[in-house]
């Protein structure tokens, strides 16, 4: 069966489909661009507009009236050969889509989650069939391909609490996410004073209907033994100034001793925005505060 009388015919009801196609795709990524779309169900979304776009301008290109008028042996070794031209071409990319179904399915990680991925921290900012884009704090963005990420050790600092039902879930799945750089607090006293922090955290937030993250982010930071009580009461002043603009009091703990004193900081918040925008402020701020014990010294 003939669906165009000519060549011409068919290279305009092409154009016209190419122009329908990409008009689509906007209204898609407008209506899909909404928060209440998942990132899941707009990379699943595009993938399938994608695949039915491009069935569709092929099967119009294989029925242009000079195509179907070349004798079928000819038109079986170009199509093959085509085949497999884009076969050996997309390779890499067939095994990226592959790894990024998988990631969909196992869900790692969602947009805005603080992550830990191959030594770099940051914030997911896009989520591709292809790749991963994190951002760093230090404002760099960093594509990681899906391939990569199947087989990368990958650390998740944020908790999605509709999957948690009591105190003892939350608190297993903050310290969960926890490197083993940061070893558990021994001391009793610093034990409970976490246990209430965590408490009183999950007690604010499990309620919520939005059903927030907690995003948990720490690192550590080195002062000088001398002075040392003098910067934690001047750090104590900083996280009550903190407190809210992170949503919860940011907490400090002694990490160990060496050359100096080594001190573990966190953040927990349900807007990784805020880890983002505010932890160098904060950071800086506490810089201050040892540099003037070092100035001291």
């Amino acid at each position: 069966m003939v669906l165009f009388s000519s060549n011409i015919e068919a290279f305009i009801y092409l154009v016209l489909i190419i122009v329908g196609l990409l008009i689509l795709n906007r209204i898609i990524k407008a209506i899909t661009g909404s928060k209440r779309v998942s990132a899941k169900t707009r990379i699943i979304i595009k993938f399938f507009f994608n695949l039915i776009s491009l069935a569709i301008i092929i099967f119009v290109i294989l029925n242009f009236p000079a195509i179907t008028g070349i004798d079928e042996t000819y038109i079986a070794i170009i199509t093959s050969s085509v085949s497999t031209a884009i076969a050996f071409a997309s390779s890499g990319i067939f095994d990226n889509v592959v790894s990024g179904l998988v990631l969909l399915a196992i869900k790692p990680y969602d947009l805005n989650d603080v992550v830990k991925l191959k030594g770099l921290i940051g914030v997911v900012r896009d989520l591709k069939l292809t790749k991963t884009i994190i951002e760093t704090f230090d404002n760099i963005k960093v594509e990681f391909s899906n391939k990569d990420i199947i087989n990368a050790e990958l650390t998740n600092y944020s908790i999605k609490l509709d999957k948690i039902k009591s105190f003892v879930d939350f608190k297993r799945e903050i310290h969960y996410s926890e490197d083993s750089e940061f070893p558990p607090i021994e001391s009793e006293d610093l034990k409970q004073e976490e246990e209430s922090m965590l408490r009183n955290i999950f007690n604010k937030t499990v309620h919520r209907k939005d059903n927030p993250k907690i995003h948990n982010y720490i690192w550590k930071m080195e002062f000088p033994y001398e002075r040392f009580r003098l910067a934690l009461k001047k750090i104590e002043k900083l996280c009550d100034n903190y407190e809210e603009r992170f949503d919860f009091k940011p907490t400090y703990h002694i990490n160990g001793f060496g050359p100096y004193i080594e001190v573990r900081f966190r953040i927990l918040t349900t807007d990784s925005e805020i880890i983002f925008n505010l932890q160098p402020e904060f950071v800086n701020d506490i810089y201050k505060v040892v540099q003037e014990m070092w100035q001291r010294i």
